[in-house]
């Protein structure tokens, strides 16, 4: 895991533990791969559709996908926070409070 991949994770909200063992996980060997099965599929099988569509060139870039969920989650939590914060009550003065103030100094 390079230093930059770190800072993403670290901007991301991840925290010094959780990007460790990430960093662990990959350094890791891979786990034994499954043994594949040695029968062959039937010349008419086909792929499902939901499959097929995962496998096609038109597969969206995820990770941009995910970047733009958060931006538009943080841009709504923070109009929200603007407009559901409640704003401080402001005291009207009177002539004589601002006379007051005048000759105390």
């Amino acid at each position: 895991m390079t230093i930059a991949q770190r800072i993403e994770l670290r901007r991301l909200g991840y925290t010094k533990e959780e990007i460790a063992e990430l960093a662990e996980m990959e350094k890791a060997p891979a786990p034994d791969p499954v043994p594949e099965n040695t029968e062959t599929e039937p010349a008419g099988a086909e792929i499902p559709e939901q499959i097929a569509m995962d496998l096609g060139p038109e597969t969206p870039d995820v990770q941009s996908q995910l970047l733009a969920a958060i931006n538009n989650l943080t841009a709504v939590m923070q109009s929200q926070k603007l407009t559901h914060t409640a704003q401080p009550e402001i005291k009207q003065e009177t002539a004589e409070d601002i006379f007051n103030n005048i000759l105390k100094g």
